[in-house]
C-alpha cells in the first residue's frame, strides 16, 4: 500500500472576477488565500485487484476587497474519488483489465457566495486489452449520462458538464 498526504498554503495573490454589466471583462477581486490538503491511497488487495482512493479539501477565500471572506469563484471545497481495476488473469484472460470508479465534486460558489453550484457524483469505467506491444482500451466517463452543472459564475452564467463520453484508443509500444 502506498499513501500520500499533502498540505499546502498558496501565497497571497490577486484574483479576478467577471463584471456583470460588461461581458468578457474582469476586475481584480483583491488578495486571495488558498489552503488545502490532499490524501491519496493506492493499494493492491490481491495480485489482480488494485484500489485508488483520493480526497482533497481546499479552503479558497478572498482576503481583501468587496468580497472579503467569500469563497473564491468556482473552487469546490471537497473532491473525492475511488477507482478499482481488476486484471482477469484468473479467468484465463491475462491481458484483459476492467475498471470502474466514482468521482465526487463538492459545491462551489460564484465569488460573492450568492449563487451556489450544487455538488455532483459521476461514474466512469474502462476495459483494456494488452497483447505484447499492443494495447486496446475503451474508457467511458459519466457512465450514467448525468446532467450536472460544473460551475455558476457571478453573472448567473452556469455551465453544463459533459455528458456520457466513450473513447477508444489503440497503442503500440516501440
Amino acid at each position: 500500500m502506498r499513501s500520500t498526504v499533502r498540505s499546502s498554503t498558496s501565497p497571497r495573490r490577486t484574483g479576478w472576477q467577471a463584471i456583470l454589466t460588461i461581458p468578457c471583462l474582469s476586475i481584480q477581486t483583491g488578495k486571495v488565500r488558498i489552503r488545502g490538503a490532499e490524501l491519496e491511497v493506492l493499494t493492491s488487495l490481491t495480485p489482480d485487484l488494485d484500489l485508488i482512493a483520493a480526497y482533497t479539501y481546499i479552503d479558497a477565500r478572498v482576503e481583501s476587497g468587496d468580497n472579503a471572506g467569500k469563497h473564491v469563484e468556482t473552487v469546490p471545497d471537497h473532491q473525492a474519488s475511488l477507482w478499482a481495476k481488476y486484471r482477469l488473469a484468473w479467468f484465463g484472460l491475462p491481458g484483459v483489465t476492467v475498471g470502474g470508479g466514482v468521482r465526487y465534486i463538492g459545491q462551489s460558489w460564484d465569488g460573492t457566495d450568492t449563487i451556489r453550484t450544487p455538488d455532483y457524483t459521476l461514474f466512469d469505467a474502462k476495459v483494456r486489452y494488452d497483447n505484447g506491444p499492443w494495447r486496446l482500451q475503451v474508457n467511458a466517463s459519466n457512465l450514467f449520462d448525468k446532467r450536472h452543472l460544473t460551475t455558476c459564475r457571478i453573472g448567473g452564467d452556469c455551465f453544463l458538464g459533459i455528458g456520457r463520453t466513450v473513447l477508444g484508443s489503440v497503442t503500440y509500444k516501440f
